[in-house]
């Protein structure tokens, strides 16, 4: 017998308790996967733009984590700006199983009468309600005409009701979204000033009461070492509300790229040199640290694909920099475009790298290019070592949401005299031709930091490091 997958699509915005009821109850049937998966933007439903997709991201998290191991949010859609139709899912996921789309009774109304919005709505409608399977949601004091059902389906029974247009509609009049939403997502949006028409914060606050602590930290350095055994009593492996990273950048990045998926903020404690996303904080050091009113910067990862000669494509995310360089000992030509518009024809050097605000004083300031302040809108964008254009020596500064495209223009090959390689934070990603750079819709990380924290002092010291 296949296995049965239900999928759960909806904008999701925000998704609600009445969202996490149905998967809680999907999850305890005979289901093998439960996938929920927020759309894109669509033109029938203009709410989905309300927002950045960003949020959408963390909040689906948010409510939908620790109901079950058979439970798993898909995110493509949001990061692709896309809207996948049912029809799609059942091709996307033959393999896996048993498809079986996860729907109100609303969108069955009028099916015994061909006139469902499924049926007449829906791409692929007729044949789908023919031939596919379906777990039709019902709700207490909800009542439908069994006629109306598809003929594979299934009923499904859940206690509460919601509607995302009423969050919405509450968090907009200021209201308390309890029983609503999950706690961690009330708190999420407030903080954040969701649906609220000044639009969301770029800079909020936190403050916690009770910090659970997930501990990264370096174990070669002593300092860091010594620093974790004092605040082992906060430890929260299973349910944290704060990664906190010590050592230095390096462990900062990769608590973000082991952690980010959590939904919580990062604090970092510098035992290593500038640690620019790090928090200078003098001995002794205890626990009231995490119970200060903390500052949060929203910080990007970007999204990258890295296309090689064959066509095949490779995705990957990185917090600091995404670069495409020459192989070792020999100059690379590089096209460079900015939302399809080429700007550099070819750049020959060592290589060429786009970096986020918080990876602006790392590689990118090795290469010449001159930091940004974190939660800067810009993206900086640097050469190594280029021989040409001769006056593109420090690179530029470009708007965050931008596209950027790096390209092997050598003319030879192939295989081509001059091979590029891709990396992503320094992880390779293999020879390629071409490398395509974004903000990720759905990757970001909240950096906490204490309130006298300086971001100016920081870059002056990177510029201008002492003797």
């Amino acid at each position: 017998m296949k296995k049965k997958i239900a999928i759960f699509g909806g904008s999701f915005n925000p998704a609600g308790v009445h969202h996490r009821d149905i998967v809680a109850k999907l999850a305890k049937l005979d289901f093998a996967k439960v996938y929920v998966i927020p759309c894109g933007p669509r033109p029938d439903k203009p709410s989905t733009n309300d927002i950045p997709a960003i949020h959408r991201a963390v909040m689906a998290d948010k409510t939908f984590r620790g109901i079950s191991d058979k439970v798993e949010v898909l995110l493509f859609d949001l990061e692709n700006g896309t809207f996948t139709r049912n029809h799609e899912f059942e091709e996307m996921f033959a393999d896996e199983g048993e498809v079986w789309h996860v729907v109100g009774t609303d969108l069955i109304r009028d099916g015994a009468a061909g006139k469902s919005l499924i049926q007449k709505v829906w791409r692929n409608g007729e044949a789908l309600w023919r031939n596919s399977n379906f777990a039709v949601i019902t709700r207490h004091g909800y009542r439908f005409n069994k006629a109306d059902l598809p003929p594979r389906a299934r009923l499904i029974r859940v206690l509460k009701s919601g509607s995302s247009e009423e969050i919405r509609l509450r968090a907009f009049r200021r209201k308390s979204l309890k029983g609503f939403v999950t706690p961690e997502v009330e708190e999420y949006i407030v903080r954040n000033s969701l649906y609220l028409s000044s639009g969301p914060s770029k800079k909020t606050e936190l403050e916690l009461s009770k910090p659970r602590l997930l501990i990264v930290y370096d174990k070669d350095n002593v300092e860091a070492v010594k620093l974790r055994e004092r605040f082992l009593s906060l430890e929260d492996v299973v349910n944290p509300n704060l990664v906190v990273s010590i050592g230095g950048d390096g462990t900062m990045l990769h608590a973000i790229k082991e952690n980010w998926r959590r939904r919580i903020p990062f604090f970092g404690i510098n035992k290593g040199r500038l640690g620019f996303l790090l928090n200078d904080i003098a001995e002794p050091v205890d626990a009231t640290v995490f119970r200060q009113k903390l500052i949060l910067r929203h910080s990007p990862l970007l999204h990258i694909e890295a296309s090689d000669a064959s066509g095949k494509k490779r995705m990957a995310l990185a917090f600091n920099d995404a670069a495409a360089l020459a192989f070792p000992g020999k100059s690379g030509w590089f096209e460079v475009s900015v939302d399809g518009e080429v700007k550099l024809p070819r750049l020959v050097g060592d290589g060429a790298l786009v970096s986020t605000a918080a990876g602006s004083t790392g590689w990118a300031r090795a290469m010449g290019a001159n930091p940004v302040p974190l939660g800067t809108d810009l993206m900086v964008v640097v050469g190594s070592n280029v021989a040409e254009p001769l006056n593109w020596r420090s690179g530029a500064n470009i708007p965050l949401h931008s596209e950027i495209d790096v390209r092997n223009c050598d003319p030879t090959g192939p295989p081509k005299k001059r091979p590029i390689f891709g990396f992503a934070d320094g992880v390779p990603l293999g020879e390629i031709l071409a490398l395509r750079v974004r903000v990720s819709k759905i990757a970001a990380a909240e950096l906490a930091f204490l309130p006298d924290y300086d971001i100016g002092k920081k870059l002056l010291l990177t510029q201008f490091p002492k003797s």
